[in-house]
């Protein structure tokens, strides 16, 4: 039996991404497998459709009315889902000017970098890591990024509340949002948004 018309397509294309970011973002997962049994054209074509690499081929890989059929293996790590994940470089942007923002509120004179859509990805994967829970994976990623892209790194000052300490200032992270609770240049100070 075909799936119904409406679970093809672009939607289900959109579906799966969005499910992709959430196993990314908000669980500890780095590398998802899947299977499309021998004959079904369209879990193949949505595998190689996200990027999807072709692993292995399974002689026993899937159970079909009562029978062991083939199937091939795909697998997507995080790595090469991170290179393409739409708006990643929007969500480091609104970082950076929310950073901006509070730096300003603060007083603050701290150099901002300059624009970098690479950087403004791997913040943009580390703030939606930091917003899922996934506060550790979030400094594994960037800081793998900072060191060879010669940016400083970031380190977990606090789980409860969520702290990140990266050398300019604290952050402090909480419902969604985060402020600065200090920078290095005035360290005596203690803000909230």
């Amino acid at each position: 039996m075909s799936p119904e018309p409406s679970a093809r397509g672009a939607e289900t294309l959109a579906m799966v991404k969005a499910a992709l970011r959430w196993m990314f973002t908000r669980t500890d997962a780095l590398e998802l497998w899947t299977r499309a049994p021998e004959g079904n054209l369209g879990a193949r074509a949505l595998a190689r459709a996200i990027g999807g690499v072709l692993e292995c081929r399974l002689k026993r890989g899937w159970v079909m009315d009562h029978a062991t059929i083939p199937a091939e293996i795909y697998s997507l790590k995080i790595q090469d889902w991170m290179r393409s994940a739409t708006d990643l470089e929007a969500v480091g942007r609104g970082f950076h000017d929310r950073l901006e923002s509070e730096y300003e509120r603060l007083g603050a004179v701290i150099e901002m970098h300059d624009d970098d859509d690479l950087h403004d990805r791997n913040v943009g994967i580390a703030v939606e890591m930091i917003k899922g829970g996934q506060v550790g994976k979030a400094t594994v990623f960037y800081n793998r990024f900072a060191s060879m892209a010669r940016y400083k790194p970031m380190s977990i000052v606090s789980l409860n509340p969520v702290a990140i300490d990266f050398q300019e200032a604290i952050l402090i992270v909480a419902d969604d949002s985060f402020w600065v609770a200090c920078t290095r240049s005035q360290p005596e100070q203690v803000g909230s948004v």
